[in-house]
């Protein structure tokens, strides 16, 4: 019985996740209300709140679901270039969804979501490059450069999303690399 529940549960929750991908792309996000949900996926409101507090929970999850299989579809997920280009790939294939989620969300909620989600790739990605270069920068000096460039790559998707026409993923994210691994080199150099 126990798995059965489980299994209900799990088909509820996708349920509720394809239901929300549809309902993004078509309304803002603050347009979407958990009334209109749960009417739409055929379930109580009850229901909703066993598997998520509220919409900004569930936006969290769906955000980290699709982050997920963009980087499943890669050959190496450790990879910050290959990442980038990929949800650079998926915004550029996707704006209006694009468009409801940044239209909706605070200046908060959008760093919230955007620092989260690319705190560790960038972290790895600084230290794979001080492995590589057979250096050492203590966790506060990493910490600090992943920091200022979590907001600089901030700065180029919201600026990549708010361009017409979008430039190519590949020039885009090559200049973006560039600059990046720039400012690592920079980093190291001075630290010694």
């Amino acid at each position: 019985m126990h798995q059965e529940e489980l299994s209900m549960s799990m088909l509820t929750m996708k349920t509720i996740m394809q239901t929300f991908s549809e309902m993004i792309e078509e309304m803002p996000f603050d347009k979407i209300t958990v009334l209109a949900l749960v009417k739409r996926c055929e379930i109580n409101h009850n229901t909703f709140y066993y598997h998520f507090q509220d919409l900004y929970e569930l936006l969290d999850k769906w955000i980290q679901y699709e982050i997920d299989k963009l980087v499943k579809t890669l050959e190496d997920p450790t990879d910050l270039k290959a990442e980038m280009k990929a949800v650079f790939q998926a915004c550029k294939e996707y704006p209006k969804i694009i468009n409801h989620i940044l239209s909706s969300l605070s200046k908060e909620q959008l760093e919230y979501h955007f620092f989260i989600k690319t705190e560790d790739s960038i972290s790895k990605y600084i230290k794979k490059q001080l492995e590589d270069a057979g250096k050492y920068l203590s966790d506060e000096q990493i910490q600090s450069t992943a920091e200022f460039c979590r907001f600089a790559l901030a700065g180029y998707f919201l600026k990549f999303n708010y361009m017409q026409p979008k430039p190519d993923v590949d020039e885009y994210v090559n200049h973006f690399e560039w600059i990046f691994d720039d400012l690592v080199h920079w980093t190291l150099e001075s630290r010694e």
